[in-house]
């Protein structure tokens, strides 16, 4: 009996260690900027960046609502075939994956919430935009679009 409950004290302290170093802690907000896509139109967000591994994995778990004219940008440390899933995503996603040249090179429509079915990049990508589902076909994003974003100089 001491063992269990050694056990489960010792994983209950790694646990809230864990969330508090990957979630709660002020280092992990996200930084904000604001992204422009032009194709046929200029469309513009105000996004939140996950530039570190911690922010790129957890993304837009957990968020219940996005207004309609922001979106998240995961900037990856090189450019290399990627997988996004939607796990603990309470919304549906359209998905943009950009190549180092800022060009959109493959996209996802319509992600379904919580599934955990990978959704691959199908070429090597730097980028990967996430927005509300339905921005791609409203705003007619299309492959070869070009994106550019910059970072807001205070949060």
């Amino acid at each position: 009996m001491k063992t269990v409950i050694l056990l489960l004290a010792t994983t209950s302290l790694y646990v809230g260690y864990y969330l508090y170093n990957n979630y709660y802690r002020k280092d992990f907000e996200f930084s904000k900027g604001s992204l422009v896509i032009s194709g046929d139109i200029e469309v513009k967000y105000k996004i939140k960046i996950a530039d570190n591994f911690t922010k790129r994995e957890k993304g837009l778990m957990f968020v219940e609502h996005m207004p309609e004219d922001e979106g998240m940008l995961f900037i990856y440390d090189d450019e290399s075939l990627r997988y996004m899933w939607m796990k603990n995503t309470y919304i549906s996603l359209d998905m943009l994956f950009v190549s180092s040249d800022m060009k959109i090179v493959h996209m996802k429509e319509g992600a379904v919430p919580f599934s955990e079915e990978l959704i691959p990049s199908l070429v090597p990508i730097k980028y990967t935009i996430e927005l509300n589902a339905g921005q791609i076909k409203n705003k007619n994003i299309k492959i070869g679009d070009r994106i550019e974003f910059k970072l807001d100089t205070v949060n």
